[in-house]
């Protein structure tokens, strides 16, 4: 069964049931979002992904996370799960330690 949730609730839940150590929690929740037990959703996904999309369509050889951040306004990890979840739209390629994102050409 699925369950749409945002992770503190559910974090928050399962640490008020008794003795249960909040590392064991994150591992838990780490672990049900990979094999989708749970559903952890983002908010204003179309508006930070149009955001992100701009952002890489001002620069054609590609930006990293950080820079994709501060010219879409977002915090970097958000940046960076949004990256994640766009999929075919991006590619990207590591250069030296950074990963650098550009829009896919079609």
């Amino acid at each position: 069964m699925k369950l749409a949730a945002t992770k503190l609730p559910i974090f928050l839940l399962l640490t008020s049931l008794g003795n249960i150590s909040p590392y064991k929690v994150w591992a838990w929740l780490a672990y049900a979002r990979k094999k989708r037990i749970v559903r952890i959703t983002m908010k204003n996904t179309k508006d930070r992904e149009d955001k992100i999309m701009k952002a890489l369509s001002t620069a054609p050889h590609g930006l990293w996370v950080r820079e994709i951040a501060r010219k879409a306004e977002i915090d970097k990890s958000t940046a960076s799960r949004h990256l994640e979840a766009m999929g075919e739209k991006i590619e990207f390629e590591f250069l030296g330690r950074n990963k650098v994102f550009r829009l896919r050409q079609s």
